[in-house]
């Protein structure tokens, strides 16, 4: 142990950057691991499900200012779109995808302003500011979607805390939510979050979603949730006569305005009678349907240019880790000249060579447990952590180690020979 700490107290800096140059040769396999494999999974995820798929979307024609005033304030066309809303949303065939990224308003929020609903984006940003009883409020990121979104697009709470969806009410005045994954260090499971949708209304946390969960959203392929605030959509909206009209109708009109993924054995014209006959059933026929596959063109593309410069990246890789090892084999050299005048007085000693090569191993062996733990701590805090890559990573790791020590092992045993021969 003595000769170890002397040698570390000698050659100390120059283990460390050998250590250093390691990790940071496999920190950089593990980023690309992580993001070939966590980039795979979003684009598979979402296209080979999704690929099976014709997609629409459906859009209400009430943009006039006039008629969007007479169906929100109405209760007769409010109950009219809520039960057109829930005649689709019960469409064994046509799934009813209904999202809509929205600000939840008026939140004493417990986080920083990255939650902001404007932050990173080209929105007008406001920042923390007084509501009109005089507290600190923020409009945080939030996310309305019905449980077939939410399926769909596989989502998935961690720990199996799935969101209770039968049981969603918005009469009740208290909505259950899931919360992205960068809201953990604020907010715990049962906290309650009080915000303005509409209406005032609390929300009661019951869990949170898996890290880089995200959908494809308005054209963006990968619309991550981290930062938002998950609002389930009740599967139900015609009992709105226990809701004051209007919010019902703002709910109604916002929940309609969804897209239809339709199995491709199903043609456009069965679409279009069974949209029809939901709006003859439930008088509403203000509504227009348009053929939406852009963000399936947009994975497809994103998947195309991967695989076009995934071979470059790679290729990049391998010169990293070739410079490397030249890096390792050059300080090797200099570390053999440091402890050449030792490994000779071992052999004029007549040690073994096995004992003086073992001797040295230890040294070799305080460089790689410093890079492997340091490997370890640094890519289990990372944003993209990934064990698959990890473990990969692990191994590049353990494959230097063998070959370094090989080399260093020939040249004490190079030391060690022309000392005898020599004597």
């Amino acid at each position: 142990m003595g000769e170890l700490f002397y040698d570390l107290r000698r050659n100390g800096p120059i283990t460390a950057l050998k250590a250093l140059i390691v990790l940071l040769v496999c920190l950089s396999v593990y980023n690309l691991q992580s993001f070939s494999h966590n980039t795979d999974m979003a684009i598979e995820g979402n296209l080979t499900q999704q690929l099976d798929y014709n997609m629409f979307t459906v859009v209400d024609m009430l943009a006039e200012p006039e008629l969007f005033s007479e169906a929100t304030n109405s209760p007769h066309r409010v109950a009219e779109i809520a039960e057109f809303y829930d005649q689709l949303n019960a469409d064994t065939t046509l799934k009813m995808l209904s999202v809509f990224n929205q600000a939840l308003l008026k939140v004493q929020f417990r986080g920083d302003e990255t939650f902001e609903h404007a932050y990173g984006t080209d929105l007008s940003s406001f920042g923390f500011y007084e509501d009109e009883n005089g507290r600190p409020v923020l409009d945080v990121k939030s996310v309305q979607m019905n449980r077939q979104a939410f399926d769909f697009y596989g989502l998935r709470a961690q720990d199996g805390k799935e969101l209770p969806w039968e049981d969603v009410d918005y009469a009740s005045g208290t909505v259950p939510v899931l919360l992205g994954n960068d809201f953990k260090p604020y907010y715990a499971v049962g906290d309650i979050i009080e915000g303005w949708m509409y209406s005032n209304l609390k929300f009661k946390v019951v869990g949170f979603l898996e890290q880089n969960s995200s959908i494809p959203y308005q054209g963006e392929p990968n619309f991550y949730l981290d930062r938002h605030i998950l609002i389930p959509r009740a599967p139900r909206l015609n009992g709105c006569a226990e809701l004051e009209t209007h919010f019902c109708g703002i709910m109604a009109v916002a929940m309609i305005n969804s897209d239809i993924a339709v199995p491709k054995s199903v043609g456009s014209e069965e679409v279009f009678r069974r949209l029809n006959a939901i709006g003859e059933r439930s008088g509403f026929t203000d509504f227009t349907l348009t053929n939406a596959p852009i963000f399936l063109v947009q994975l497809g593309f994103m998947r195309q240019l991967i695989e076009d410069n995934r071979g470059l990246l790679h290729g990049l890789e391998l010169v990293i880790i070739a410079a490397a090892c030249v890096v390792l084999y050059v300080l090797n050299r200099f570390l053999s000249r440091r402890r050449e005048a030792k490994t000779r007085v071992w052999a004029m000693l007549g040690a073994e060579d096995a004992r003086v090569v073992a001797q040295h191993r230890r040294f070799w062996l305080l460089e790689y447990a410093c890079a492997f733990v340091l490997l370890v701590l640094v890519a289990r805090n990372l944003p993209n952590r990934d064990d698959l890559a990890l473990m990969g990573a692990s191994l590049l790791l353990l494959g230097i180690a063998f070959l370094d020590t090989t080399i260093q092992r020939g040249m004490v045993l190079r030391v060690l020979r022309s000392t005898r021969e020599a004597k």
